[in-house]
């Protein structure tokens, strides 16, 4: 009896140790809830286009359920009213090709090159990594046998994870990566059988450990994942600038690639940039820095999803170039 007492006035002084330097996790917790219930700042520039590919399944859990994942992914980011979010139905055609499971993929410039002509202004792709089963180890004798963790053995855990890559088309930088994961512990009984019978566990395969995690355990883990990323998304989103492009220019009349469903409206004023120096990245694209201010435009007729503007103050203009709007 004595011993047992010692055993758990150990447990118990250990854990409040760990409490102690973890607090930070309570803490984020704690923030996270409440960060929940705050509405989404207003915002007075344009509405960011967002085409979200369909995501990468290399987990192989089917057609249907990637594209019920997109969707949630579209969702929560639609929750932001400063972003207008479409799903491209299709796989776009590519040569694109995974490098790592942990760092996603390199976004191939048709894909950019797509998104440019469908007048968007960020890419989305989504990976989601094949599980994986973690195993910890037993532990280090003799603190083993402290019935508390990290001094005991982990149980074993399965891990879901996805990346995400956002690129700014409008001057074709990848602005985030993005690796959310989780982990859920493999059920005790699996394990409990497993520490009686070490034959037994060294027949289990990682399909039969995944398996045995419940599908509803799984899918929590899906959704909040997929919450996690689209407000990374959303974050870095919001430290971006909009910015477009002028379409089409002649000497009284410019296209440019925004219209009612940003949140134009007719007397607008844009400021127009040239193209700067190219940088040669490694697939072989160019990418353009912001030039010098060429000129100004105001948009005189706004459709849905482009506008007509005249050029202000004799400015020379041509396709290509980049406008923000003036503040």
């Amino acid at each position: 009896m004595k011993k047992k007492a010692i055993h758990l006035l150990t447990a118990l002084g250990i854990c409040g140790l760990l409490f102690q330097a973890g607090g930070c996790g309570t803490a984020k917790g704690v923030y996270k809830a409440v960060a929940q219930k705050v509405s989404f700042s207003d915002n007075t520039e344009l509405r960011k286009r967002v085409l979200l590919l369909p995501v990468m399944d290399q987990q192989g859990v089917g057609e249907a359920k990637s594209a019920e994942l997109t969707k949630s992914l579209a969702a929560n980011l639609e929750k932001d009213p400063n972003l207008v979010v479409t799903i491209q139905e299709q796989p776009l055609a590519t040569t694109v090709k995974v490098r790592s499971p942990k760092f996603g993929i390199l976004i191939d410039p048709d894909l950019a090159q797509k998104a440019e002509e469908m007048g968007m202004n960020v890419l989305v792709t989504c990976v989601l990594n094949r599980y994986e089963v973690i195993d910890h180890g037993p532990g280090l004798w003799p603190l083993n046998k402290i019935p508390v963790w990290p001094f005991t053995g982990k149980s074993m855990e399965v891990e879901i994870s996805t990346v995400v890559n956002a690129l700014d088309i409008t001057n074709g930088t990848l602005f985030l990566t993005n690796l959310e994961r989780f982990r859920m512990k493999i059920p005790e009984e699996e394990l409990d059988e497993e520490a009686l019978f070490v034959k037994e566990r060294e027949s289990l395969s990682e399909e039969d450990l995944i398996a045995s995690v419940p599908d509803e355990r799984k899918e929590e883990a899906l959704s909040e994942i997929f919450e996690n990323q689209a407000d990374a998304i959303v974050e870095k989103l919001r430290e971006q600038s909009w910015a477009g492009r002028v379409l089409s220019a002649g000497p009284d009349k410019v296209i440019i690639n925004a219209g009612r469903d940003v949140g134009l409206s007719e007397g607008s004023i844009f400021e127009v940039f040239s193209r700067g120096d190219s940088i040669r990245t490694a697939s072989g694209r160019s990418l353009y820095l912001l030039g010098s201010k060429v000129g100004e435009i105001q948009a005189v007729k706004v459709m849905d999803r482009y506008s007509s503007a005249v050029p202000l103050n004799g400015a020379s203009l041509e396709a290509g170039q980049v406008i923000r709007e003036k503040r």
